[in-house]
């Protein structure tokens, strides 16, 4: 499988000029209220600054076999909010808790610039212990939203426990 490039997050780029534009006085490039009111939204979890993070190495099935995969989680307020994924020296951008996934209470997914990485349902004191699900990219991002198909980059990640401890210095 060859190295995925990494999508702009468009719609971050348009909140932030917006919000930008907004702050000087300017008019907004798209208004949240010129949205079709069916379109999906992604209510992802605000990251101004984390309380502590968490470490996790697994071990994942992909299209080379198994591979290693690390997941830094940022906390906050008792919540797992960001995580960033490694595989050997590559990282992802950060990506954000979906505060509303509709099956939350089953798993924790993140998003970020077209990459979504969801684990089994966890809070911050068991993360360690719970494992991934998929890691997957999509085609394109089109208002800040997967779009297209999507492919599937690990999935089946296991809670690596002798490197996790490591990677935490325990």
């Amino acid at each position: 499988m060859q190295n995925k490039k990494l999508i702009a997050a468009a719609f971050a780029a348009l909140a932030l000029a917006a919000a930008g534009a907004q702050a000087a006085g300017k008019k907004p490039v798209k208004k949240l209220a010129d949205l079709p009111d069916n379109a999906p939204v992604l209510m992802l979890a605000e990251v101004n600054s984390l309380d502590k993070k968490v470490e996790v190495a697994y071990v994942c099935d992909s299209q080379q076999g198994k591979r290693n995969l690390n997941a830094m989680y940022g906390v906050k307020n008792g919540e797992t909010v960001v995580t960033q994924i490694k595989v050997g020296t590559e990282l992802t951008p950060n990506l954000r808790r979906v505060m509303n996934d509709t099956n939350g209470k089953k798993q924790n997914s993140y998003y970020g610039e077209g990459l979504t990485w969801i684990t089994d349902k966890t809070d911050p004191n068991s993360l360690t212990s719970a494992n991934g699900k998929i890691l997957m990219q999509a085609d394109a991002v089109d208002g800040g939203l997967p779009k297209g198909n999507q492919t599937i980059l690990f999935q089946n990640c296991k809670v690596d426990k002798a490197a996790t401890k490591k990677l935490n210095g325990k």
